[in-house]
């Protein structure tokens, strides 16, 4: 099975502007008053970069070591500060209760099994303050991965081909994505340009 480290090792920094939605979601935080941000699965750090560029007090992960590498050369290129560790999605989040004003999570959290996928929006919520703020994009079967496909179940797959070759894939609909973040408060879900689920949400 493929893995982001080897992605990162290969190719780099792979994305360097933000998700389309980001700089109106950044707008909606400052007027929140959101201060303190968690961005899981921070990758090369295109969105914790663009964030603390404007003000938030940044926290980021990912589980590859060498994209976190890149998120921190990239952070002190441009004289900005944020906590940036390794960290797997799957596993307890190493912060107390309500910590954050806010998380975001690009094309990340559906990189793995329902089980988990489970397992890591409950740890969001844990973190998150009341009335927090998420912004989270995960696969629609639009934007399914490669051409060539490994259903392991009905919603999850391995695509044979393409960039993301090897990696585990779980893809949503409106319906199953609304129904797993039912424990929050939701505000919009749509799908952007690239065909990616987004929720927009609160928790109560």
């Amino acid at each position: 099975m493929g893995d982001w480290e080897a992605i990162f090792r290969k190719e780099g920094i792979c994305w360097y502007g933000t998700q389309e939605d980001i700089p109106k979601i950044a707008r909606d935080f400052k007027k929140a008053g959101v201060k303190r941000i968690l961005d899981i699965g921070c990758g090369t750090g295109r969105h914790t970069v663009y964030l603390a560029r404007r003000g938030f007090d940044v926290y980021g992960f990912d589980m590859s070591k060498t994209g976190v590498e890149y998120t921190k050369r990239r952070l002190k290129k441009h004289g900005l500060k944020a906590r940036i560790f390794v960290h797997d999605m799957s596993k307890k989040l190493p912060f107390r209760d309500k910590f954050f004003d806010a998380i975001i999570s690009i094309q990340v959290i559906d990189h793995n099994t329902i089980r988990r996928i489970r397992r890591t929006i409950r740890e969001m919520r844990r973190v998150l303050n009341k009335n927090g703020l998420i912004f989270v994009s995960v696969q629609s079967r639009k934007a399914l991965a490669g051409s060539k496909h490994r259903f392991l179940s009905e919603y999850t797959y391995i695509p044979l081909d393409g960039s993301e070759e090897g990696l585990l894939h779980h893809y949503f609909t409106a319906r199953t994505l609304r129904d797993e973040f039912a424990a929050f408060k939701i505000k919009g879900i749509h799908i952007d340009s690239y065909g990616q689920l987004c929720v927009y949400a609160a928790r109560p």
